[in-house]
């Protein structure tokens, strides 16, 4: 599977800031991404790469789901269809629990992120946003190093309906080269929706940014077992991704695919000159213990990680109502 081009942006995005996060994040208003599809955003036979200005002349497959199907779904507004959409539009409680851990553990999780970050099942991305929050409130504060930061989601509609447009107004909420934007709409006003107009400059002072961070950010539509990013990844995120027992496999395969090091890479050389052993690969899994009436569990998920030659032990749990963890996850 290919890196995905993320060409559907409308004109105009209408938001919400989620304030009782540690660091507020915008959210794309799930009506407002509905109205995309009603638009035939995707029947466009000619349409441009937002991230590199390049032109396409073929029309997308959706990752060989038919549109209209996809468009029943969110008439339904369905939590997860499966087989055809996986509940990639709405925030889970998972992401909102990986947020709340990744900011408590910061001068980890930022060591851990210096390195490529891959979310996987990512949806509204909530846990790559207060990551790249930081990435971009750095821009011009410090000397940026190259990195780069996938995203995978089930539905390529909702990569483009949510995942990027979220990262975009991240961008545009935390970014200085943004500041010129952010007057006089207000940066953050809690529980309210906000519009924010897309305009041709806004748009290349996000492609600038990118480029002086060094970000690069790449987007994947599909199975888990079609996903490669060619290398390790430092920190996987994934939150909410075990419930279905049947994809528990494919997962874990997915996980350790990204964490395994290749032995050409087992150190780096630092500002200073000495030469240091990189701190291993991550996985940080958000997921209830048990999924009720699907079948998925914690536990199942450990057995079969553990035979792929992964270990793991829970960093943060729950134990209120179904339970709820994060699980550490690295290869041994």
């Amino acid at each position: 599977m290919s890196a995905q081009p993320i060409r559907v942006l409308p004109v105009e995005l209408s938001y919400t800031v989620l304030s009782s996060l540690p660091l507020p994040l915008p959210r794309r208003d799930f009506h407002d991404a509905r109205l995309s599809i009603l638009a035939s955003a995707f029947s466009q036979s000619s349409t441009s790469d937002i991230l590199h200005d390049t032109e396409d002349e073929h029309r997308r497959d959706i990752s060989g789901v038919d549109e209209r199907k996809f468009e029943e779904v969110f008439n339904e507004r369905s939590d997860v269809r499966p087989g055809l959409y996986e509940g990639g539009m709405k925030t889970w409680e998972g992401a909102v629990d990986l947020v709340n851990y990744l900011s408590d553990n910061e001068r980890r999780t930022a060591a851990l992120s210096q390195g490529s970050i891959l979310e996987i099942g990512s949806g509204t991305a909530l846990p790559t946003l207060f990551l790249l929050a930081k990435i971009f409130q750095s821009e011009g504060k410090e000397d940026a190093h190259e990195r780069a930061v996938f995203l995978q989601d089930y539905n390529l509609p909702v990569l483009e309906l949510m995942t990027f447009p979220n990262i975009l107004l991240t961008w545009y909420l935390y970014s200085p080269s943004a500041a010129m934007y952010r007057f006089p709409h207000p940066p953050v006003s809690p529980g309210q929706p906000i519009s924010l107009r897309l305009s041709s400059d806004l748009l290349s002072s996000f492609r600038a940014s990118l480029t002086k961070l060094k970000l690069s950010l790449r987007f994947w539509a599909g199975d888990w077992d079609m996903l490669d990013v060619g290398g390790r990844v430092g920190l996987v995120l994934t939150s909410e991704t075990i419930y279905r027992p049947e994809a528990v496999p494919s997962l874990a395969r997915c996980i350790r695919r990204a964490l395994e090091q290749p032995a050409s890479s087992g150190s780096r050389v630092t500002k200073s000159g000495q030469e240091t052993l990189d701190e291993p690969s991550v996985c940080l899994l958000a997921a209830k213990d048990v999924y009720f009436g699907v079948g998925g569990s914690v536990a199942e998920f450990e057995q079969v990680a553990q035979r792929l030659g992964m270990v793991g032990r829970r960093v943060w749990e729950v134990t209120e109502g179904s339970g709820r963890c994060i699980l550490e996850m690295m290869v041994r």
